[in-house]
């Protein structure tokens, strides 16, 4: 069956003042009975302790009071341009025997219930009991905008109880299921020990068959602006039935609390948060488990991802193994995705990322001249899971000499090609990225060959009518062992050479 909602009447006043309303110490401290009753199964009851003389039982109904009229408080109301937070004002009790998903409503800006740490004022953001189980409810009140004086004559409270031919997930945040005939109702109780952690109890679990729990928004992941990625709800298929109790913790990997080591990085994936599920008080018997979780749009723009590409895998065997994830609509504006599991484990929440990297580096050749280029080739490859670029630079010896940009696909190679001139004669590393880079040897340059003076042969003179012509020295001629056609190349390779010199010379001179 389901209860439903019952108005009780509250009071609750925003007065602009210059002090904080605070208990005073004669406060008058009230009985947690009688309570006001809704549906028979669910209660609310003045909390105890400084924090519940804010709220009283007026005719059978609570209120809650932060103005200067409560007569149990000494003060002028809450403070103007500010945010007030009262924790723990007033209590609520489930006293059914399986569970009750319960939240408050109202139509007032800049007031806000919260209990465990969130707000219940919707049906995606209820707070779960247990049977005999209570929460304390607290009130915040932001007065920093344009309000100043507001007041809510009413709030609904709203409590939904799982049908006994009902477990799992609807889609609407109430539990469904089915129950064998003759079988006494499943009970579901959660426990929340600290934040990070969730303690879920289902008695009377049937064979076969899916018990849901809300696990209140356990966050995995948090952004600086306050966007999260949550584990919402837990589904456990019993494998023979009875009872299933488990607890549930966001853990880091590799640490003292688990044995499983960091997403390896051929999966090309980047973890975003993970947790334990740990059968508790000896009781097993799982099946499977589902798991549903949301993530806020301002969360996915800070982590650069979607909700439809985030991946859920689970430790088994030593080893991580990746679950199938299935979109499941929207909670609260936040996309929901789903994974299912074939049991307990360790499990983590992950985004694919790209991975471009440098594989090898080869060059044209390793031997070079002075003032010759080197063309250098790099094979580039993207083991991540997603598409992305990579900006590649040619590093000489460490200094950057030219850059390229690539983008490739997941799983995705591709060539690039640098060319560089090396000056400075000696032995140069080339590299490209986190690769074994080449080494190039560039000779040192050519000085010009050493020339030489030829002994003069003596001379004959002839006396003839051209005696008076000046005679000629030279050189010795050696026994032909080169044809004449080489000596004259090997003569104009010499004078092209020494050119060479008297020109580098004549250029350093300037």
């Amino acid at each position: 069956m389901t209860i439903g909602p019952k108005r009780t009447g509250v009071l609750l006043a925003l007065v602009a003042a210059s002090a904080l309303l605070v208990p005073s110490g004669a406060a008058q401290f009230l009985p947690l009975s009688p309570a006001d009753q809704i549906g028979g199964q669910v209660e609310l009851q003045p909390a105890p302790g400084p924090a519940g003389n804010y709220s009283y039982l007026e005719d059978g109904q609570l209120v809650v009071d932060l103005s200067a009229s409560n007569p149990n408080l000494e003060g002028e109301g809450v403070n103007p341009e500010a945010v007030t937070g009262v924790g723990g004002v007033f209590r609520i009790h489930y006293n059914g025997t399986r569970y009750a998903e319960v939240w408050l409503t109202h139509e007032a800006d800049g007031i806000e219930f919260t209990a465990e740490g969130h707000s219940i004022q919707s049906r995606g953001n209820n707070v779960t009991l247990g049977p005999n189980e209570t929460v304390a409810v607290g009130v915040t009140v932001d007065t920093t905008g344009s309000i100043s004086d507001a007041r809510i004559d009413d709030i609904t409270v709203h409590a939904r109880v799982a049908e006994p031919e009902t477990v799992g997930t609807d889609g609407s945040g109430g539990a469904v299921g089915t129950a064998q005939v003759g079988q006494e109702e499943p009970v579901v109780s959660l426990r929340s020990p600290d934040a990070g952690t969730r303690a879920v109890t289902i008695e009377n679990a049937p064979v076969d068959a899916a018990v849901g729990a809300d696990l209140q928004s356990l966050v995995l992941d948090e952004v600086t602006d306050g966007g999260t990625l949550t584990l919402d709800r837990v589904a456990v298929t019993s494998s023979d039935g009875g009872r299933v109790a488990f607890r549930v913790r966001v853990v880091e990997l590799a640490s003292a609390e688990t044995a499983a080591p960091p997403l390896p990085d051929e999966e090309g994936v980047a973890m975003l948060g993970a947790y334990t599920v740990d059968a508790t008080d000896g009781a097993d018997g799982v099946a499977s488990a589902r798991f549903a979780f949301s993530a806020a749009p301002g969360y996915l723009d800070a982590r650069g991802t979607t909700a439809d590409v985030l991946r859920v895998y689970h430790y088994e065997d030593g080893s991580w193994v990746s679950l199938g994830t299935t979109p499941a609509g929207e909670r609260d504006g936040k996309p929901v995705f789903e994974s299912v599991s074939p049991g307990f484990s360790t499990f983590a929440v992950a985004m694919p990322v790209a991975n471009v990297g440098v594989r090898a580096v080869s060059a044209n050749a390793t031997s070079l001249d002075a003032d010759e280029s080197v063309r250098v080739t790099a094979t580039v490859h993207n083991d991540g899971a997603a598409a992305g670029n990579r900006t590649l630079a040619l590093r000489v010896d460490g200094a950057a000499s030219a850059q390229r940009s690539v983008r490739l696909g997941p799983n995705e190679s591709t060539t690039v090609t640098f060319e560089t001139v090396l000056v400075e004669p000696g032995e140069h590393a080339l590299t490209v990225g986190n690769a074994s880079g080449v080494t190039v040897q560039v000779a040192e340059p050519m000085q010009g060959a050493p020339t030489t003076t030829a002994e003069p042969t003596p001379t004959t003179t002839v006396a003839t009518t051209r005696a008076t012509e000046p005679t000629t020295t030279a050189p010795v001629v050696e026994p032909a062992s080169i044809e004449l056609p080489k000596i004259v190349g090997l003569g104009l390779l010499l004078a092209i050479v020494v050119a060479g010199v008297v020109l580098v010379r004549r250029v350093s001179v300037r």
